[in-house]
């Protein structure tokens, strides 16, 4: 048996204890925990990320992160979550299909995140403002769109080639 440190109380969306559009603020860098209560397909746990936040009344508890909460901070605040201790998160739900069920799935997002109802996506209002306050830098693994005259002078040497 693997006895795990206990990471102490949990905030509860579905019990109230934080509400969609409450303002908390993260208070740790965050835990990874493994989840053996919903293992991944081939058996293994699951990675949990879970956060201490602070309410406006001072009570702090735990909520755990899904990958959308982190791609959006990520995208925010960088990479190394000990730089978003104190940032303001904002709370948001959403129904969402899962396993053929219809499940409220709750998101802790940076305050100018909105969901975009054409898309299905989170959008983030004034990105590149909020990366420039944060010091943060784009890295893109994408390269840039190959013109019709590359695309030209490459068929030409596939055709030297034969």
């Amino acid at each position: 048996m693997i006895i795990e440190d206990s990471v102490g109380k949990f905030f509860n969306h579905k019990k109230g204890d934080i509400k969609d559009d409450e303002i908390l603020t993260i208070a740790s860098e965050g835990k990874i925990r493994d989840n053996y209560k919903f293992p991944n397909k081939d058996g293994s746990p699951k990675k949990e990320k879970l956060f201490l936040v602070k309410k406006s009344d001072g009570s702090e508890a735990n909520v755990k992160f899904n990958p959308t909460t982190t791609d959006n901070l990520k995208k925010c605040y960088g990479k190394d979550t000990i730089k978003w201790v104190g940032k303001k998160v904002i709370v948001k739900s959403q129904w969402m299909p899962i396993s053929g069920e219809s499940k409220k799935v709750v998101y802790f997002l940076h305050q100018n995140t909105e969901f975009d109802n054409e898309t299905g996506k989170w959008i983030i209002r004034d990105l590149e403002k909020i990366q420039q306050e944060n010091n943060i830098t784009v890295e893109t693994n994408e390269q840039p769109p190959i013109t019709d005259e590359q695309i030209k002078e490459n068929l030409e040497d596939f055709d030297n080639i034969q």
